[in-house]
């Protein structure tokens, strides 16, 4: 059943509850006021022009793999759990910008 996402707080809501059912460690919200004062790579409307806020989220790698590739001992697991994670969040990316839209 679908909920009312009529406020930015239902929208938070929903982004931030649907991001952490499917692995997300952790979501945020950041804005064009909270972002003031930063570099230019945060400026919302370089992207996406009108852009008020985004959803940032973070999906972490498997550790083992990480250390097993730091150690020299295993460079392929770490890359492809690299290449596989980043196409999971690509996915749970445009799942959130579809419903946004």
């Amino acid at each position: 059943m679908y909920r009312s996402l009529e406020t930015p707080k239902d929208w938070t809501e929903f982004a931030t509850e649907s991001l952490l059912t499917q692995e997300a460690k952790i979501v945020g919200v950041s804005t064009k006021e909270t972002l003031s004062g930063g570099p230019p790579s945060t400026d919302l409307e370089y992207v996406l022009p009108g852009a008020r806020s985004a959803v940032t989220f973070a999906v972490p790698f498997d550790q083992e793999k990480i250390e097993r590739y730091l150690s020299k001992r295993d460079h392929a697991s770490h890359q492809n759990d690299n290449f596989h994670t980043n196409i999971y969040v690509s996915g749970l990316a445009q799942q959130i910008a579809t419903f946004m839209d």
